[in-house]
């Protein structure tokens, strides 16, 4: 779900490149990446990428989540998954975890832990798929 509680689905976004962070924010290194990933969000958001915060805490932290992206400046969508369907249909094995997907729905680069800074591997996969 959304944070407005409205229900939400991945395979709405097909036809764009999305790259899915999932996060929390209890999580330092989480904390660490937002604002490169919102870097991202704002320089290639144009290009056709869909930059995708998806939190796990728990739930009934919706209103906690909300004012913690607000201070933490993200502008792009964050949806809640408390029961964690998400981490689970993606494999993960903690936070953050970040997929890019491209525009047919095919995960075409994962990062487990935190983006470094300097680290363009992140840069260079959301790229490739905008490009192809």
């Amino acid at each position: 779900m959304n944070l407005d509680g409205a229900a939400v689905r991945l395979d709405s976004l097909q036809g764009s490149v999305v790259v899915l962070n999932i996060w929390a924010t209890w999580c330092e290194p989480c904390r660490d990446e937002i604002p490169q990933l919102q870097a991202l969000h704002d320089s290639l958001g144009a290009r056709g990428m869909t930059m995708l915060g998806v939190s796990i805490d728990e739930p009934g932290m919706g209103s906690e989540v909300s004012d913690f992206a607000r201070s933490q400046g993200m502008t792009y969508p964050i949806w809640l998954d408390p029961s964690r369907d998400v981490a689970a249909q993606f494999l993960t094995i903690g936070v953050p975890e970040t997929f890019v997907i491209d525009r047919a729905g095919k995960i075409r680069f994962r990062l487990i832990g935190a983006l470094r800074r300097g680290d363009t591997t992140l840069v260079a996969a959301i790229r490739a798929a905008l490009d192809s």
